[in-house]
């Protein structure tokens, strides 16, 4: 099958006038453009149509290992294609330098499962199905895409990651956003604060309690309590809002409140006695800016069946009427801890002009290794799995859920993902 080869340099072009400042070559920089706004028609594309659904093949690459070997010297996004394709690499990683096979780059890869507002494209060197070597890779945004020309825009549409904007005679969609680094750094706190905000301001379902209940018990880790231990306090008279935690016993908790150590706990619980979840939920606890946080471990005399059973007969009101729920959806155990470090693939910015009012300076590409949606991570997380928390994540009035990829808020009127994604759909 013949297609169209770009030349290096790229006809027309001598090697000093592909821009290198701009760390892209003209292929790559028409493929990009391809990919985000949808352009396949006019971007050199071969169509191949099978019984549910068309491949965009994109004509206008190099199309040879030898070629694109060569623009890697130049070109950042060559370079990281070439670094990521075991065939296409150095002599000293046991690479034949005399392949010069042919590949194909797939524009437009629409496949099942992929999260909302993935946009990628798929490199190829074989065009049956079983493919003998292939590669995908995914433009992203290290941030929210800056996007000033709302015309005829519903503000509730802007956050959607399915919204389509038209510049001119140009139709964008909203790409994904990168997730953090770190699941408790400060941009992820940031991003639950303004989510947290958003539903105490906007959303009339979710500011609306169930009733007047506090719980008998709660942990003040706030005004009051050190850094190295808090007090349990007791009490029916609080009336600040309070946190409650939901995660996994995963077997015995190490440190719970009994008969024996009641009154001790009512004075301090040093935090280093603490397992690894309950330290972190009360850092997030802090850092969201509450006092007040429900642990059942703690709040709950364990030993005692007469505090189990009248505290077990109001479960449901302690999360319907706690402010937040802190979701551990993959924390298996006490001593799993909720923050994690994220695995993060090299990636390269695109330094791509600005379209009307569409800033991509942002934009990355990156090897997509793991296309799941973040909400098929939670239906299939451990603390859905169980019974006692998938009753407290649908009890609650908003979850703020703590997942290995990524964090999502979940209320009663609609979700948001740390990636850019959300849905108008409640928990309910």
């Amino acid at each position: 099958m013949e297609f169209e080869r770009t030349e290096f340099p790229p006809r027309g072009l001598s090697q000093a006038e592909i821009e290198p400042n701009r760390n892209l070559c003209s292929a790559c920089r028409h493929l990009i453009e391809a990919v985000i706004f949808e352009e396949f028609e006019n971007k050199n594309l071969w169509e191949s149509t099978t019984e549910s659904w068309t491949k965009h093949f994109f004509k206008g690459h190099y199309g040879r290992l030898s070629l694109i070997r060569r623009s890697a010297q130049l070109c950042d996004m060559c370079d990281l294609i070439v670094d990521h394709w075991p065939s296409a690499g150095s002599e000293e990683n046991g690479v034949d330098p005399k392949n010069d096979s042919e590949y194909w780059i797939l524009a437009q890869p629409i496949l099942s499962g992929d999260p909302p507002g993935t946009k990628s494209f798929l490199l190829t060197t074989n065009l049956d199905d079983d493919d003998e070597e292939e590669q995908r890779f995914e433009l992203f945004h290290k941030q929210s895409p800056e996007i000033s020309d709302a015309t005829n825009v519903d503000e509730n549409e802007i956050e959607d990651s399915s919204f389509v904007r038209v510049f001119g005679s140009r139709r964008y969609r909203r790409m994904r956003r990168e997730t953090s680094a770190y699941s408790g750094s400060d941009e992820c706190f940031a991003l639950a604060t303004k989510w947290m905000a958003e539903c105490n301001s906007t959303h009339e379902t979710c500011a609306s309690k169930e009733d007047s209940f506090v719980p008998k018990r709660l942990l003040d880790v706030g005004a009051g309590a050190s850094k190295e231990s808090i007090p349990l306090y007791e009490s029916h008279t609080i009336r600040e809002p309070y946190v409650a935690l939901s995660y996994c016993w995963g077997g015995r908790v190490s440190l719970r409140t009994t008969t024996f150590n009641r009154a001790s706990h009512l004075q301090e619980i040093p935090l280093y006695n603490m397992p690894n979840t309950f330290r972190d939920a009360i850092t997030i606890v802090r850092k969201l800016s509450f006092r007040y946080l429900w642990i059942d471990a703690l709040c709950i005399i364990q030993d005692s069946e007469e505090d189990w059973q009248k505290e077990a007969a109001v479960m449901d009101r302690v999360y319907a009427n706690a402010a937040l729920t802190i979701s551990c959806a993959d924390s298996a155990n006490s001593w799993s801890g909720i923050f994690v470090q994220r695995k993060r693939q090299r990636s390269i910015p695109l330094h791509l002009p600005a379209y009307s009012d569409l800033r991509l300076q942002d934009l990355h590409v990156s090897v997509l290794e793991d296309s799941k949606d973040v909400y098929s991570d939670l239906e299939e997380s451990v603390v859905n799995g169980r019974a006692w928390t998938l009753q407290e994540r649908l009890m609650s009035r908003a979850n703020l859920h703590f997942m290995n990829e990524a964090l999502i808020w979940e209320c009663r009127t609609h979700t948001r993902t740390e990636d850019g994604h959300s849905s108008s759909s409640p928990i309910f």
